[in-house]
């Protein structure tokens, strides 16, 4: 036996924690952590999947902007990230604070419904999200805006990239009672409304 494989429970899931990268969200490639750690052996995949602290931050790339020959392919590929991120996000964390980052490119109508179900996803664990970061279209970006303070209590960041403009995604944020939300202290959005105002406790805001 080698001498990892000696080592207490406690040990390797500390050993895990620590293999996660810390400068930006992990994302569901099995070439790193936490998804590489369910590989190594059966041991080491009992022990990651039973550690929340693994689980508890994500990076999810949608599929946009595809032609329509291979929309059956985007698809599938999306429906498995989909069942990939609710066995994240919904079961492996727990009951822990979330960082999640969303990348969605353009909006075109066809590819629209590829976004719907990773979206209803995260805003199932809404009650959780601590840091999150959203570069999506105005059409998902709309969602997030219509949320309230009281469904987000543990919102501490929130940074708002719009892959389009559109007059009316800056109008959603100026009246979004999310941005009310008293542990907000990091809200970012790129706009190209050269004075946008938007209705943040500014007491709490460290960074703006």
């Amino acid at each position: 036996i080698s001498p990892f494989r000696q080592l207490p429970e406690d040990i390797v899931r500390v050993i895990s924690v620590a293999c996660l990268e810390t400068r930006w969200n992990p994302t569901m490639a099995n070439t790193e952590a936490p998804v590489l750690l369910t590989q190594i052996s059966r041991a080491t995949r009992m022990i990651a999947l039973k550690t929340p602290e693994l689980w508890a931050a994500i990076h999810i790339p949608i599929i946009m902007a595809v032609q329509p020959e291979v929309m059956g392919t985007a698809q599938l590929i999306m429906t498995a990230r989909a069942k990939g991120v609710e066995e994240w996000l919904l079961r492996r964390s727990g009951n822990l604070p979330l960082h999640i980052s969303v990348y969605e490119r353009h909006k075109y109508n066809e590819t629209q419904q590829l976004a719907s179900e990773i979206i209803d996803i995260l805003l199932a664990c809404r009650s959780r999200w601590k840091n999150v970061h959203f570069s999506c279209n105005p059409t998902t970006l709309s969602h997030v805006a219509l949320l309230t303070r009281f469904e987000v209590p543990l919102l501490q960041s929130l940074t708002i990239y719009p892959s389009d403009y559109s007059p009316d995604g800056v109008d959603i944020w100026r009246n979004s009672n999310i941005l009310k939300t008293p542990t907000l202290q990091r809200f970012c959005q790129l706009s190209q409304d050269s004075t946008p105002t938007y209705p943040v406790n500014g007491s709490n805001l460290t960074h703006l």
